[in-house]
């Protein structure tokens, strides 16, 4: 008997998607697959919390003009890749842009 579990997360507008198989007896189905959805949950939390962990980094790094333009340079590279392939530092960078953009566009001088 094969028995699978599959987690889904939605974070901060990015999906984590964690799909796990195992062959078991048909005995242990219920425990085998309540185990495996535990192990499947572990993972999608830790890639969860790699994203959160890389995208702070990203914030923290793009304080200068100089470096904004780094980051815009690799995430016009970033976005040519299907966001399937992408890392979870490459989504982190293209978040922190796309959050760093929205949040500009709020910025006024003052007079």
């Amino acid at each position: 008997m094969k028995v699978s579990a599959k987690i889904m997360r939605s974070y901060d507008y990015c999906h984590f998607e964690i799909s796990m198989d195992d062959d078991v007896d048909s005995v242990v189905a219920d425990s085998a697959t309540n185990s495996l959805r535990l192990r499947a949950a572990r993972l999608v939390d830790k890639a969860v919390e790699d994203y959160k962990k890389l995208k702070a980094f990203e914030v923290k790094r793009s304080n200068s003009a100089f470096e904004m333009q780094l980051i815009r340079n690799e995430v016009s590279e970033i976005s040519k890749l299907p966001e399937e392939l992408r890392t979870d530092l490459q989504k982190a960078k293209v978040k922190t842009l796309s959050d760093y953009d929205h949040q500009k566009q709020f910025e006024y001088e003052e007079d």
